[in-house]
């Protein structure tokens, strides 16, 4: 169901794609206020083409990055990376934070049957889902060439 808006909002201040509150299952994997990484499995309590709202066990800072698993029991889970727009220490559940997250680039990744009318400005959106085995590739060499190698090398450009 879409979230109501109050007359009190100005107009400059509307969502960039409307809101739904809708639990999805989700993984996060990121790294808590005290450097240490972390997984869990959650869903999300609100979503929306620019990212979603859930609880977490781990406490993370602002501008933190994660990566969220959509559908994590698929077969082919969506990946995604996201930053931490937001965290609220929850008053009534003790020991859970409320993180608002957002897409580093804005998509429809949400399993929803019958989305939004202003959702399908996202569906030709480069899709922003991660392939953790290539970009571990491709770190792994840039680090072998920091390691052994020149500026040069590593910046992929030619002495003058």
């Amino acid at each position: 169901m879409p979230e109501q808006h109050t007359a009190s909002h100005s107009s400059t201040r509307r969502r960039r794609s409307t809101r739904l509150l809708q639990s999805v299952p989700i993984r996060i994997r990121l790294t808590d206020a005290l450097g240490r990484p972390a997984s869990e499995e959650t869903a999300t309590l609100s979503i929306n083409c620019h990212g979603c709202r859930f609880f977490s066990r781990s406490r993370v800072k602002p501008d933190a990055w994660l990566t969220l698993e959509i559908a994590p029991q698929a077969s082919e889970p969506r990946r995604v990376r996201a930053r931490v727009a937001w965290v609220q220490k929850s008053r009534r559940l003790r020991g859970l934070y409320q993180v608002g997250a957002e897409f580093q680039t804005p998509a429809n990744l949400w399993p929803v049957s019958d989305p939004p009318d202003d959702w399908n400005a996202f569906e030709d959106a480069a899709p922003a889902v991660l392939n953790l085995d290539a970009f571990a590739e491709e770190m792994k060499q840039l680090l072998a060439v920091a390691e052994s190698g020149t500026y040069y090398q590593l910046l992929e450009v030619t002495a003058v």
